[in-house]
């Protein structure tokens, strides 16, 4: 299968698995006759364990897979252009990619705060403890933390989360500003996959991507539902949002597709900053937000290798038959 079929292909797999995942949890409230979308302890566990596991695919993406094929692109970018450097252009272009997402992420959250303290005479003041706890973490340990409370902090209770999360006076712009935080970080995913030219690169960084994506999209609904949507804003709003990543993927093709120096040039410096997101989602974002729990450290650890582990047996077995 030709590496443009194959991401057209992927691009349409990540759109409907988003939109499944992120309508699961909307679908499943529409038709309580309440509106209580809480987890058991287990589930939200289970829920954990698994992001911790993508926080170990993350890293091999990171350091097995997209960090080298920058560098591999870089370098011959450079001796296309006859130029001779000892500088580390990827890996400078990477750190590049990691403080963009790092901006943009804080720009949002210090929007979203100052949206917060505009309206402060009219809520609750423990919302202000709440929100400045998430505040620390960024954009989708904010969604997280909100949706599954692993720990809450010192007398926040899991229903004060909610009235945080159902205030009529800031939480629609708040929460569209999340979504807008989430859907960029996604678009910056989506062009990493859109920019592969290997199949087995497109294999690998697919699997990462729809396992990560599937999570943020479960959690996105869990969100959407306690904000008691009805079922026809949740499907439109999920059916939008689901679609930053297959519109990553295709801005990525274009960028591949453009001809000539000019071409190679800009494809090697999106591989390069796509690879300084990927690092920051897994080591600000991932394993930040899991850690930041007293429980099920060590095993929450072994999920992290576990993940390593998978998808670098997955490299050396596909890569031993390219």
């Amino acid at each position: 299968m030709d590496s443009q079929v194959l991401l057209v292909v992927t691009a349409l797999i990540v759109y409907i698995v988003m939109a499944i995942c992120a309508l699961i949890p909307v679908c499943i409230v529409a038709k309580k006759s309440t509106k209580d979308c809480n987890f058991s302890r287990g589930t939200e566990r289970i829920i954990s364990f698994c992001n911790s596991m993508a926080g170990g695919v993350f890293i091999a993406m990171c350091f097995l897979g997209l960090l080298p094929y920058a560098q591999d692109k870089t370098r011959k970018v450079l001796a296309d252009l006859n130029i001779t450097t000892d500088f580390p252009v990827a890996e400078f272009t990477c750190i590049l990619g990691f403080f963009l997402i790092m901006s943009v992420e804080q720009l949002i959250l210090q929007c979203q705060n100052s949206k917060n303290k505009t309206k402060g005479d009219w809520e609750v003041p423990i919302t202000f403890d709440e929100t400045d706890r998430s505040s620390k973490l960024n954009y989708y340990n904010t969604v997280r933390d909100e949706i599954l409370q692993l720990e809450p902090a010192q007398g926040c209770s899991h229903h004060q989360v909610e009235r945080l999360l159902k205030n009529k006076s800031g939480g629609t712009l708040r929460l569209t500003l999340l979504y807008m935080a989430i859907s960029i970080h996604s678009l910056f995913e989506g062009m990493a996959l859109g920019l592969q030219t290997d199949q087995m690169k497109i294999f690998h960084l697919f699997f990462a991507i729809v396992f990560h994506e599937a999570l943020i999209a479960f959690s996105v609904g869990i969100t959407m539902a306690r904000q008691q949507l009805t079922l026809k804003q949740g499907v439109k709003y999920i059916l939008i949002f689901s679609l930053a990543v297959p519109l990553g993927i295709f801005l990525g093709l274009v960028v591949q597709q453009a001809p000539g120096t000019g071409g190679s040039v800009a494809s090697a410096i999106f591989q390069s900053l796509a690879a300084g997101i990927f690092i920051h989602v897994t080591f600000l974002e991932l394993i930040p937000a899991e850690l930041a729990s007293s429980k099920d450290r060590m095993v929450k650890v072994a999920f992290h290798f576990l993940g390593f582990i998978a998808m670098a047996l997955v490299t050396i077995t596909m890569g031993s038959h390219h």
